[in-house]
């Protein structure tokens, strides 16, 4: 049986790569704060609000546009998503027209290349099905500018703020 927590090669060496960036992030920061321009930290916030805007027309397809192609993605309780049909399977639930999904960003920290964006925040996804629970909790996310110079999220991690059901023990 296959470990729910194992990884391929790819996956770890995009996690190590994220964990990589992160770090130069803080550093980048504590080394000089500042450098990153304000412009480019608020093109950052509004494109995840655009994002969060966008998740809540339920549009899977446009949702999934703001990944790339090579992006993880680690919802709660689920193997890390490296595919494209593994990334729209965690989607699913949340593309449902029985829940209101929106995300707001309280933290945004550019690397000083201008290349790499960490963006946190908190989200609220409330769901009008009994069978599918509401949910409050906190993501982090990593931009990643594009060869075409568009950004695109390469790794999203989220998590809940509520308590672990009982019905669902950790392996």
């Amino acid at each position: 049986m296959k470990n729910r927590h194992s990884f391929n090669a790819r996956s770890t060496s995009l996690l190590l790569a994220g964990c990589v960036a992160l770090s130069s992030l803080t550093s980048a920061r504590a080394q000089s704060p500042g450098t990153s321009s304000s412009a480019d930290e608020k093109m950052i916030r509004d494109l995840d609000a655009q994002w969060s805007a966008t998740a809540a027309t339920h549009d899977l397809d446009k949702v999934l546009s703001y990944y790339s192609p090579d992006a993880v993605v680690m919802a709660p309780n689920t193997p890390a998503a490296t595919s494209s049909a593994d990334r729209r399977k965690a989607w699913q639930d949340v593309a449902s027209p029985t829940m209101s999904l929106s995300w707001k960003a309280n933290k945004v920290e550019m690397a000083r290349s201008g290349e790499i964006a960490l963006v946190c925040g908190t989200y609220d996804a409330i769901s009008t099905d009994s069978k599918v629970p509401s949910d409050r909790g906190k993501y982090m996310v990593l931009f990643k500018k594009q060869p075409n110079g568009d950004w695109k999220c390469t790794l999203d991690i989220w998590n809940s703020d509520l308590p672990a059901s009982a019905a669902s023990p950790r392996s």
